[in-house]
């Protein structure tokens, strides 16, 4: 992604979904190995073939690639799945399956010896009803080595009636981690992508490092009626530097990273995801000619902690939705619906039951028009009129942290009558200072002077509140965030407006209605 600044600030909206050029893979060829006793082999049945019988070490130090290989082409020719078991296996260099029908993995585990750009540690092109039960693969630990179009832990590409399930992906360098590349009618469940770290040492212009996504945890790319169940990507990190709010430029670890990514997807659902310490929770976008996703689904789950953004339908996003997602801690927004041009442009795209909480946790830069600060819930913004038509928020709930996010599920841990002061659940990161804040009690509102300071959780106040409060979130201080911020107003005359529904709740925001809904 490249995140805007100057008057470039938005260009990360219609580049960040473009169309990769991914290398397509080797075919598959049986690598020279050692062959068993035959008497083995009559013995071996449809229990599983194992890299064992083919004279891996099974230690995670040796090169067993040509075991592997072997095992994989013993089982395929013979109808067998393969078994790896629990051991892992070491292979310096990829390993491709081509054209088959009904490969079945029950259990295998990788590590990769030589990580290298354009390596595809393993990968299916053009198979039929691939199975995988379990696997796990350590892609290496090269964090500078890699390129994210082209370079992968395992790729799909191509082929329908996939049943993935139960697929770990770790490990270091500038990946894509896991890629369903073409595929259709697949479903791909407990994918989990986590713990990699990657150095890049390009400068952009302005002064700071890595000025564009070098790693993706699962893309999900020109995918028809597929389905992701419980995905989950965590703590993908590396050596980017961006502006904070001071515009001093310092490290943003979990910067330049996308956790869940996908374009040129149409039908498809991701369920229950669970993405955190990304940069990108997800990220459906596209480009131009309408290279985009059409009636992408999101069901459910939970983002957290991400550099920039939560949620993200930018440009050619085409009937697509989020339904009953919760983002919490996103740098600049929770959810973004945004186009481009008329030519290029995002419509009816909607959010249902949604709740951003906590936008701006992280002080970094969000270059905007509209105000110094202006981190937002719920963000619909275009570049040009028509670029966003028909967006719709429905039964959408925005949290701020500088709402005053009390600690405490329930009272008492919610300040008492008498109460001079309470504890946040995060940081105050706006500066110091004296705001008037209002709580709720009982059926009432008090409004008080209180002092916060940066970097603390505990707020004070002088007088007592007369009642106890009935509600953990209290009014922040104007002009630091919005809960709903409009900036496509202008749809034309032929064009459904993007709309605000009157279920949607701001709590401690300025007005929504006032900007632009």
């Amino acid at each position: 992604m490249r995140v805007p600044f100057g008057s470039d600030r938005r260009t990360f909206l219609r580049t960040a979904g473009a169309a990769v050029v991914i290398a397509a893979p080797t075919p598959f060829r049986s690598l020279a190995a050692a062959s068993p006793d035959p008497a083995l082999l009559r013995r071996l049945d449809r229990s599983g073939v194992s890299p064992l019988d083919f004279g891996a070490a099974g230690d995670g130090r040796t090169n067993d690639l040509k075991a592997v290989t072997a095992a994989i082409s013993h089982a395929l020719d013979n109808g067998y799945p393969l078994d790896g078991g629990e051991v892992e296996y070491g292979v310096a260099g990829d390993i491709s399956i081509a054209g088959r029908r009904e490969p079945h993995i029950a259990s295998l585990r990788l590590k990769q010896l030589a990580p290298a750009n354009g390596r595809n540690t393993l990968a299916f092109a053009n198979c039929e009803q691939i199975r995988i039960d379990s696997l796990a693969i350590d892609v290496g630990s090269s964090r500078s080595l890699g390129n994210m179009d082209n370079t992968t832990g395992l790729q799909v590409r191509g082929g329908s009636g996939h049943r993935i399930r139960d697929v770990t992906v770790t490990g270091d360098g500038k990946i894509t981690y896991v890629r369903f590349w073409l595929c259709t009618d697949g479903v791909f469940e407990n994918i989990y992508v986590h713990d990699g770290r990657f150095e890049d040492h390009e400068m952009d212009p302005h002064g700071f490092r890595v000025p564009d996504d070098v790693v993706q945890g699962i893309h999900l790319s020109d995918c028809t009626n597929c389905s992701l169940v419980n995905p989950v990507v965590r703590n993908l990190t590396g050596n980017a530097t961006y502006f904070n709010t001071a515009m001093a430029i310092i490290p943003y670890a979990n910067f330049r990273t996308r956790g869940i990514a996908g374009g040129g997807n149409t039908r498809c659902t991701i369920s229950n995801p669970q993405v955190s310490n990304v940069e990108q929770g997800m990220d459906f976008s596209g480009s131009g000619s309408f290279w985009g996703n059409d009636t992408v689904q999101i069901i459910g789950g939970n983002s957290h902690d991400c550099g920039s953004v939560g949620v993200k339908f930018a440009n050619a996003a085409h009937r697509c939705e989020v339904i009953g997602h919760t983002v919490e801690n996103a740098g600049m927004m929770g959810f973004l619906i945004a186009g481009y041009s008329r030519t290029i442009r995002n419509f009816d795209c909607q959010l249902i039951g949604c709740t951003s909480i906590n936008p701006g946790y992280n002080d970094v830069q969000f270059d905007t028009d509209r105000e110094a600060l202006a981190q937002s819930g719920f963000y619909v913004m275009e570049e040009s009129t028509g670029g966003c038509e028909g967006a719709t928020l429905v039964a959408c709930r925005a949290i701020d942290k500088q709402g005053f996010y009390l600690v405490g599920d329930d009272p008492p841990d919610w300040p008492q009558a008498g109460a001079t002061s309470a504890t946040m659940r995060y940081p105050w990161t706006a500066p110091g200072g004296s705001y008037p804040i209002s709580f709720t009690t009982g059926q009432t509102t008090e409004t008080k002077t209180a002092t916060f300071a940066t970097g603390s959780t505990e707020v004070r106040w002088s007088g007592g509140l007369a009642s106890a409060a009935t509600h953990p979130f209290v009014s922040r201080p104007a002009k630091m965030q919005y809960g709903f911020l409009n900036d496509a107003v202008e749809v034309p005359p032929s064009a459904a407006p993007n709309r605000l529904g009157s279920d949607c709740v701001s709590i401690g925001h300025i007005a929504a209605a006032s900007k632009g809904f």
